[in-house]
């Protein structure tokens, strides 16, 4: 049984399909056709935007390691790789909610971190991302499930103002299984 940590309110969570394909030409005729697509290569990718800044946070957006000296204990930045699983649970104002489980990410942050913000504005977000791995057990790179909407039981049949989206999230992580 998997233990999620709830890592924090997010505001943004990006899930990227990548595939590579090879297009077969028809060339028969005066005219080249395209009659056969090929996928082989499927990648995936995700980021986020993190409300939370905690220290487990900070050590995921900037590949930490938690270190010690005589003053207390720090962080080293860039040293670690990260492999978690994750958990986004969608709370919509509007729409249904989903839940998506990615069992295997390998966390790449390439993101900038504004350690200030525009406070006129908005709060400092901490950005995560990385790549989402196949897992041999589920043979996928993850699952989504349609929860209880917040306005609705998803899923809902379009068109239906029901599945307009707009709301936030929460993001949970876990050691890999």
């Amino acid at each position: 049984m998997t233990v999620w940590t709830d890592i924090g309110n997010i505001q943004k969570f990006d899930v990227t399909p990548n595939p590579t394909t090879i297009k077969h030409k028809k060339t028969r005729g005066g005219l080249k056709t395209i009659d056969k697509v090929a996928v082989t290569l499927i990648e995936m990718a995700f980021s986020a935007a993190l409300d939370e800044w905690t220290l487990d946070n900070l050590r995921l957006a900037l590949l930490g390691q938690i270190a010690t000296d005589t003053t207390g204990e720090y962080m080293k930045i860039g040293v670690d790789v990260i492999e978690r699983q994750l958990k986004f649970v969608g709370d919509g104002k509007f729409g249904g909610r989903f839940e998506v489980i990615l069992p295997r990410v390998f966390i790449n942050a390439k993101d900038a971190i504004a350690f200030l913000a525009d406070g006129d504005n908005d709060f400092g977000r901490l950005p995560l991302s990385g790549d989402i791995l196949a897992d041999a057990t589920l043979n996928a790179f993850g699952t989504v499930r349609a929860l209880a909407g917040s306005t609705g039981s998803a899923p809902v049949n379009s068109p239906d103002e029901l599945n307009y989206y707009i709301g936030t999230g929460i993001l949970y992580s876990a050691p890999l299984a």
